[in-house]
């Protein structure tokens, strides 16, 4: 059970704690491990997880690094069609990306704006859930709830549901948890890079330099 923005309106996580326990937490069957995180702000529409929270994922996730890694959060990782106006991702997005990555997560779970939608990101899933208790949908979408079946820590089947409806099998594969990138982001990156573009700079201004004098 994880808050969602209507949730965090008028001091509301201390409902919440009070009923459900704590804002973020974590579960593991067997070797799939999740972590709930919340991702709501005090009386806001928009969400941001926190460095924080990266740090607690990193460790948890560290513990048995070939267990399937599965994160929840309330608010959108990446923007999802059919929306509207992008204003529904975490504001802190791209780090969050990096963290999750280099945490080899392998699962990410989203709601917020009720439309259902699969992405394949790096090495790493991202579902967007609908919502089947609700008439606040958007077009033509059908109020549905998501089943997601893990299968011996590689194989991910999503099916979508209506109430009383048949399943409807939108995304499957048979690869995840096997990574194919073993490239992952880091500051050293960042910093070899601005090490070369600052000797590039270095170089024009020198050659600048030296023209002004032959002239």
């Amino acid at each position: 059970m994880l808050m969602g923005n209507h949730d965090a309106r008028n001091v509301g996580d201390e409902h919440f704690q009070e009923l459900f326990g704590a804002r973020s937490h974590e579960m593991q069957h067997e070797r799939v491990r999740l972590l709930g995180v919340d991702s709501t702000e005090p009386d806001l529409d928009s969400g941001r997880v926190g460095r924080d929270r990266y740090r607690w994922m990193d460790e948890r996730f560290s513990i048995d690094p070939d267990e399937f890694k599965v994160v929840a959060m309330h608010h959108h990782l990446v923007p999802v069609p059919g929306t509207g106006r992008e204003r529904n991702i975490v504001f802190d997005a791209g780090d969050l990306l990096r963290a999750l990555v280099n945490s080899g997560v392998d699962l990410v779970l989203c709601g917020h704006k009720h439309v259902p939608n699969v992405w394949r990101l790096e090495d790493m899933l991202i579902i967007n859930t609908g919502t089947c208790c609700t008439q606040r949908l958007r077009g033509k979408v059908r109020p549905t709830y998501t089943i997601i079946e893990i299968e011996d820590l590689h194989r991910v089947r999503v099916t979508q549901k209506e109430p009383f409806g048949e399943p409807n099998v939108i995304a499957q594969y048979d690869d995840m948890n096997k990574p194919v990138c073993g490239w992952r982001h880091s500051g050293e990156h960042d910093a070899a890079w601005e090490d070369a573009r600052g000797a590039k700079l270095v170089r024009e201004i020198e050659s600048d330099i030296l023209a002004e004098v032959d002239e």
